[in-house]
Order: C-alpha cells, then sequence, then structure tokens
C-alpha cells in the first residue's frame, strides 16, 4: 500500500511511516528530525548543533530548514576549496619534484 493510499483509508487515523522529515514541507526541524535528514546520529549531530543556525523556543530547539540547506552548501563549498588548495600543492611538489631530479 502507497503512503498516499495509507492516509486516504476512511476505517481509521493515518499511520505516519518513519524516515526522515520532508523538508520540502518544513519550515524548521527538531534536532531529531535534522539528524535524520543529513543522516547522522543524534550525538553527532549535537556536536555540531553550535556550529548550525539555530534558535531555542520556550520547548524545542529549532533549526531552519533554509538555514540548514545554506549552512550544509557552505560547508561543501569549503570542503571543495581546501581539496583544491592540496591539489594544487601537491602538483606543485611534484613539479619541484621532477624539476629537481633532472
Amino acid at each position: 500500500m502507497t503512503e498516499a493510499e495509507n492516509r486516504s483509508r476512511a476505517d481509521g487515523p493515518a499511520v505516519e511511516l518513519a524516515g526522515p522529515p520532508r523538508l520540502d514541507t518544513r519550515l524548521a526541524l527538531r534536532p531529531k528530525e535534522a539528524a535524520a535528514a543529513l543522516g547522522l546520529s543524534e550525538r553527532a549531530f549535537h556536536s555540531l548543533l553550535p556550529r548550525l543556525p539555530h534558535f531555542r523556543t520556550d520547548r524545542a530547539v529549532l533549526i531552519p530548514v533554509e538555514g540548514l540547506r545554506r549552512w550544509l552548501e557552505e560547508e561543501a563549498k569549503a570542503e571543495r576549496a581546501k581539496l583544491e588548495a592540496l591539489k594544487e600543492a601537491l602538483a606543485a611538489r611534484v613539479s619541484a619534484t621532477l624539476k629537481g631530479a633532472k
């Protein structure tokens, strides 16, 4: 039975299926949901929380979905830049080593 069929059953309340939250319908996530969306354990996510855009309400910590997306994109960009710099440094060392061997 599909999720849509499950939700439209007339004989009782819909059963929520397990899995990461749908990010296209949410403005913010709680830490457990954000951890699932990122594929992290709750413990690993909590160690990242100080670096993530978030705020605390009276009863909950909320992570805005768009802020989480932007943070993830920025982290990926920074990682690509680090790898590119390492690649360039390695190429320069190899070139210098080859020139010295001649």
